[in-house]
């Protein structure tokens, strides 16, 4: 499998995506996917 792309976020996206995480009204497969790309902005690996 190819190596998965740098993933950039801007300010307001970040802040987008962790709002998501926070609330709690949100839909769980939204926040899991919202918690992957945070995590990939970051660096994290996936396996």
């Amino acid at each position: 499998m190819p190596p998965a792309g740098r993933i950039t976020l801007t300010g307001s996206q970040r802040r987008g995506l962790r709002r998501l995480v926070r609330a709690g009204r949100t839909e769980q497969r939204l926040v899991t996917r919202a918690k992957i790309v945070l995590a990939a902005a970051e660096g994290s690996r996936t396996r």
